[in-house]
C-alpha cells in the first residue's frame, strides 16, 4: 500500500537510487515505488524530476561536506594528518562499503549531466566550489606548518588535490579496484605533502 512520505525522506531516496544508478537511468516511478508513495504526491513536492535532483545533490552537498569538515578542519589535528586521515577514510570507504561502485555523487552527476544541463552544471560546480574550500584551507594550514611547501599557490594546490582525487574516483570506478586512490595517495604525499 502507497503511503504518505515527507520530502526529505524521498530525497533520501532519491540519493540513493541515483548514487547508484544515475540521473537518466531512475525514473519518477523508480522513486515512488521506493519511497512506497503515489505517484501524484511527487509533484506535491517537486516541480520535475530536475528540481528533485537538485535536492538530492544539495542532499549530498551536506554530507560531504560535513565529512570534509570532520576531516580537512579539525585543527586538533596537523593538515599533512588531516590529509592523511581523509584519504585513507575514503580509500576505506571505497573499499569496504561500496566496493568501488559509487565514486562521490557531485562528480557522477557533473559527468553525466555537466555538458548537457546549464542548471546541473552550475549547481555542481558550487558544491565543488565549497569542497575545493575546505582542500584551500588545509594547504595553507599545511604550509604554515611546514609540511606543504609555501612557494606553492594554496589555491592552485588545494584545487588540484580535489581535482586529482576526483579523477581517481573515476578510474577507481572503472577499474574497480583502489590502485588509483592509493597511486593518488602515494604521489600526493611524496611531492605535495611531506
Amino acid at each position: 500500500m502507497k503511503t504518505r512520505i515527507d520530502p526529505a525522506s524521498l530525497v533520501d531516496k532519491g540519493l540513493e537510487l541515483m548514487y547508484l544508478r544515475g540521473y537518466n537511468d531512475v525514473s519518477i516511478k523508480d522513486l515512488v515505488d521506493a519511497a512506497g508513495m503515489p505517484k501524484g504526491s511527487f509533484y506535491n513536492h517537486f516541480k520535475s524530476k530536475e528540481d528533485f535532483a537538485l535536492a538530492v545533490i544539495d542532499r549530498y552537498a551536506e554530507m560531504w561536506h560535513t565529512e570534509l569538515r570532520t576531516f580537512l578542519a579539525d585543527k586538533k589535528y596537523p593538515a599533512r594528518e588531516r590529509f592523511s586521515r581523509f584519504f585513507d577514510h575514503m580509500i576505506d570507504t571505497y573499499e569496504n562499503s561500496t566496493h568501488f561502485t559509487r565514486g562521490c555523487l557531485a562528480g557522477n552527476f557533473s559527468q553525466e549531466l555537466g555538458d548537457v544541463n546549464d542548471v546541473f552544471a552550475q549547481h555542481v560546480d558550487t558544491v565543488f566550489r565549497t569542497a575545493e574550500s575546505y582542500f584551500i584551507h588545509a594547504v595553507r594550514d599545511g604550509q604554515r606548518e611546514g609540511s606543504i611547501d609555501p612557494k606553492l599557490d594554496a589555491e592552485a594546490t588545494g584545487q588540484f588535490l580535489l581535482n586529482a582525487f576526483e579523477g581517481a574516483m573515476v578510474r577507481m570506478k572503472s577499474a574497480r579496484s583502489s590502485r588509483p586512490l592509493t597511486a593518488f595517495r602515494n604521489l600526493v604525499f611524496t611531492t605535495i605533502i611531506r
